[in-house]
């Protein structure tokens, strides 16, 4: 215990834990959104198909997830259960050597595995209470509402996680590798870098832009428009320059277009120009033009 504890990865300082009400887009509850939501049926089952099927992820990769969603992948004791393995095999997690190695323990609940989920999740800034199986990971995956171009990066995270820590797990079993958490996680947010830009040809940006995207903006799945805007007016408060005003709008207008938030660029853009129309100097002409320039590529 006290290991974990101190591995543990960093919870965001100063930020309140809060109820939200899930069966409502406001977050709040009523007693109207709970009838609604009773008279629904349970499609559960169908939005885990769909995350793992209608994926960016290559079609191993999809089968692979299936397989651990329906507990069927071949770990220690699941070869033991069908005799492949002998009574006196050694049934202990490769990764942790200490629990027996069981589809929800190695690719979730083992020490090293919750880890590098925090590490990913915390890559997008997103704390977490850790399911207790591969069923209500990707049951609470499917639960993050965010716009269409994100929600397919949202969802190839899970598939690249779980694929990458099995891989690891074979290959120290078959090629006697080290264990290495920093270069995991770095192949993992490749991977889903990858296969976005794979998705999506039309896509002009590198591997390396989408890896920083997500590291450089603390983009939460669920957030509010208002919550970004109010974000937004904060960290261009910290400009002092007209200068940083338009690297700022230039930026976050290319960073929310991947997301399809374009009127937040729309908006940059108009505040940089509101801006600049009070600013003095001899570089107000060419700045302005980069901003034009800009947004006719909205």
């Amino acid at each position: 215990m006290k290991e974990i504890l101190q591995t543990a990865p960093e919870l965001r300082n100063g930020v309140l834990d809060e109820l939200s009400w899930a069966a409502d887009r406001s977050g709040i509850f009523t007693v109207s959104s709970v009838y609604k939501w009773s008279e629904l049926p349970s499609n559960l089952p169908t939005k885990v198909v769909d995350l793992i099927w209608k994926n960016a992820a290559p079609p191993k990769v999809q089968f692979f997830a299936w397989l651990a969603w329906k507990g069927r992948i071949k770990t220690s004791t699941f070869l033991q259960s069908i005799g492949i393995l002998s009574a006196n095999s050694d049934l202990n997690c490769v990764f942790c050597m200490k629990e027996r190695e069981t589809a929800s323990h190695v690719l979730l609940c083992c020490m090293f595995s919750w880890r590098v989920w925090s590490n990913i999740l915390g890559w997008w800034g997103v704390s977490w209470v850790q399911p207790g199986s591969v069923v209500g990971l990707l049951q609470w995956w499917t639960g993050v509402t965010c716009t269409k171009r994100l929600k397919a990066f949202w969802k190839s995270i899970p598939l690249a996680v779980l694929w990458s820590l099995w891989k690891q797990r074979n290959d120290i079993i078959f090629n006697k590798a080290q264990l290495h958490f920093e270069k995991l996680c770095d192949l993992i947010k490749t991977r889903i870098a990858l296969w976005f830009r794979a998705s999506s040809p039309s896509l002009s940006y590198s591997v390396g832009d989408l890896k920083g995207f997500c590291s450089s903006l603390l983009i939460l799945c669920a957030v509010t428009y208002k919550s970004v805007l109010i974000w937004c007016l904060d960290w261009l408060k910290a400009c002092c320059s007209l200068k940083e005003y338009v690297w700022a709008a230039v930026g976050l207008n290319r960073t929310w277009k991947l997301y399809g938030l374009n009127f937040y660029g729309e908006f940059l853009i108009c505040f940089c120009f509101c801006f600049a129309a009070g600013w003095k100097s001899s570089e107000s002409s060419g700045f302005a033009l980069l901003l034009l320039l800009e947004i006719g590529n909205i």
